[in-house]
């Protein structure tokens, strides 16, 4: 069966609506994370942490990734995802997730 929403361009707003997660706010301290990103159709995932990845103890493989200093991450693409890392590398970030349980 296919969602009425699935083609719909509000289907992405429509979803974050019905969502009744909480998005936890985590401090990034300055320089490279150390995590890789996946981009997926329902968002964008925590795919890896390598061994030097700085906040591992806040963050798990298959955390979402909602937003970067209030920046919504869901309408960009990945490649301005990444860059809106590296543009912020320099200074302390807040990133808001939606934990995997």
């Amino acid at each position: 069966m296919t969602s009425l929403l699935k083609n719909d361009y509000n289907a992405a707003a429509h979803k974050d609506c019905l969502s009744t997660k909480k998005i936890q706010k985590i401090s990034i301290p300055k320089g490279k994370i150390g995590m890789e990103i996946e981009d997926t159709d329902d968002g964008f995932f925590v795919n890896k942490m390598f061994d030097d990845c700085k906040i591992k103890k806040k963050i798990s493989v298959g955390d979402q990734l909602v937003k970067l200093n209030n920046t919504l991450l869901s309408k960009l693409s990945l490649e301005e995802v990444q860059l809106l890392f590296i543009k912020n590398q320099h200074s302390k970030r807040t990133l808001g997730i939606y934990v995997n349980s």
